[in-house]
């Protein structure tokens, strides 16, 4: 499931009928309260080329859901590598090889999980930091 929109949104549904992928990969545009679809995933990924302080991560992380990112410049503020989260190159291979990782090594998908439980899940500092630099540029 894809939460958002934004201007690839045809590109991928092209992509989609092409590969005959409209069962199993579905845009659902956006949504005013995600937290069910975390609450329900498995696996939490944020394939961006660019990103801010990523509150979804950090919403993510609430919900001690396994992280795959992809190396953007801001990542590194909420996910330690192989702590509390993946890290990946912007590639289709990686992105998948982050993935596979995440469904095949129990151990690992496990150690993750168990790690986000142990952080402080307060981020209200953080938040606070995030509407403060909003409430500046205006």
């Amino acid at each position: 499931f894809v939460i958002g929109e934004g201007n690839q949104r045809q590109l991928l549904e092209d992509k989609i009928r092409k590969n005959k992928l409209e069962d199993i990969f579905i845009l659902l545009g956006a949504k005013s309260n995600p937290y069910p679809y975390f609450k329900a995933c498995d696996i939490y990924i944020q394939p961006s080329r660019f990103e801010g302080f990523g509150i979804t991560i950090a919403e993510a992380k609430m919900f001690n859901k396994p992280i795959v990112a992809t190396n953007f410049d801001a990542v590194r503020l909420q996910i330690t590598n192989n702590i509390n989260g993946l890290i990946v190159d912007l590639t289709p291979e990686s992105i998948a090889y982050g993935i596979q990782k995440m469904i095949n090594d129990n151990g690992y998908r496990n150690n993750i999980i168990e790690n986000l439980k142990q952080e402080d899940v307060n981020n209200y500092e953080e938040l606070d930091k995030f509407y403060e630099i909003i409430e500046e540029s205006k």
